[in-house]
């Protein structure tokens, strides 16, 4: 990958500098090039054949550059005919929409958007992004076509919507009612344990009624999506239970044991659409959900080691970071854009290269370079979809020490973040 050129006696400075620290036995990855016999653009990345869940993890979610990433790295997938389905972090029943959308159904643009739900998704970035699939499912062939899933379950209103719209459609004698379901969230009057049970059953009547709905016109991939619906319901009470419980740790776990079932559901369902390019899936979330093993010791597991238990090499993950960030958060008086800098090292090498970014795939590092002594401890920025003045005076909630080797397959590094700017509401 081609640096920038600088001025000649910066340049020879810089290389006094570097041979002497080297010579020295003292160098360091902050500055020395370490990076640059293996840095490479993102187009360059390569995804083993044998791999089934593709995830890129973004450092912060409040950085137009990891949206912007996300997309290039999905369509680059789409063109090499690696994966067929965009998988977010965001809600189940809300993403249906979208993907009606993507598919030709009735949905608008501004609906599609809209259901993206949660606030950091409208962004221009996003609308492209499904403007892109819309028009490249436009040209494709049934068993070609592209789709976009949400693997989490906060939400429920669309959820109850299309199981609604699904059992008014397909409808047929003896088929499980759906008319008390928003009670599950909405009756203050029931207990956990009652609001659970219903859901239990209304899941196990719904597997019980696939043959009826088959029957009454609904295609299998149809089916299976409703099937799963009710099964994201259930999901959705007893994590709403959990949050009751104000424990923050087994809010975070048990989430991420949802998403990684959903992941897996999502990978089923692409298999049983067919087509050569559905062997794999393109999943993305934040970097804390996507790596393969919790960033906190706080927190003794996380969705990407639940996807890593079932999947095994043949989850690939694709993390990013940045050296400074001016990043869209939200606090106490509103979202606001706010200042960090992360201390990697590695990106802030970022500065030297084209477009002030690059890639490290580590299958392409030497077993005995240098590189994966710094990648082993690997001070990286990480922030959430929340500010607080307590983040001025303490990096913890903002950085994070990750063996990289052991989340990641490659990371992204950009020198500085630009915050996103959210579409009019």
């Amino acid at each position: 990958m081609r640096k920038n050129s600088t001025k000649g006696l910066t340049a020879l400075f810089m290389a006094t500098v570097t041979a002497c620290s080297l010579l020295c036995g003292c160098g360091s990855a902050n500055g020395n090039g370490l990076t640059e016999k293996y840095a490479k653009e993102v187009s360059e990345l390569t995804i083993p054949d044998n791999v089934k869940i593709i995830g890129f993890g973004e450092a912060t979610h409040g950085n137009a550059d990891f949206q912007e990433l996300k997309t290039e790295i999905f369509r680059n997938l789409v063109e090499q005919d690696k994966v067929r389905a965009f998988a977010l972090e965001g809600p189940f029943g809300d993403y249906l929409i979208v993907d009606d959308y993507i598919n030709g159904g009735e949905t608008t643009i501004d609906e599609a958007v809209e259901a993206l739900c949660f606030r950091i998704y409208k962004t221009e970035t996003s609308k492209e992004l499904l403007e892109w699939m819309k028009d490249y499912n436009a040209k494709a062939s049934d068993a070609d076509k592209l789709h976009f899933y949400g693997f989490d379950m906060q939400n429920y209103e669309a959820l109850i919507a299309y199981i609604d719209d699904f059992a008014s459609t397909y409808a047929f004698a003896g088929a499980p009612e759906t008319k008390d379901l928003a009670r599950i969230f909405e009756d203050d009057s029931l207990s956990f344990d009652e609001r659970k049970k219903m859901a239990a059953d209304y899941k196990e009547a719904a597997e019980d009624a696939r043959s009826g709905y088959l029957s009454a016109g609904a295609d299998e991939i149809e089916a299976e999506i409703f099937v799963h619906a009710a099964v994201v319901l259930e999901q959705a009470i007893n994590l709403s239970e959990v949050y009751s419980s104000n424990n923050g740790i087994a809010s975070f776990t048990t989430r991420d044991k949802f998403m990684a079932e959903n992941v897996e559901w999502i990978s089923n369902l692409e298999k049983m659409r067919g087509g050569n390019a559905r062997n794999a899936i393109f999943i993305t979330g934040h970097c804390g959900h996507i790596a393969k093993v919790p960033q906190s010791s706080f927190y003794p597991s996380n969705m990407g080691g639940d996807i890593k238990e079932v999947f095994g090499d043949d989850y690939f993950v694709i993390s990013s970071d940045y050296y400074k960030t001016d990043c869209n958060m939200p606090g106490k008086s509103g979202r606001a854009d706010h200042k960090f800098k992360s201390n990697d090292p590695l990106a802030k090498e970022a500065n030297n290269y084209d477009n002030k970014r690059y890639i490290l795939q580590f299958s392409d590092i030497d077993g005995s370079d240098p590189l994966n002594g710094e990648l082993s401890h690997l001070k990286m920025g990480t922030l959430g979809e929340s500010y607080s003045i307590i983040m001025r005076v303490s990096t913890a909630s903002s950085r994070i020490t990750v063996d990289a080797q052991k989340a990641f397959d490659a990371v992204v590094f950009v020198y500085s973040a630009k915050p996103i700017k959210l579409l009019e509401k």
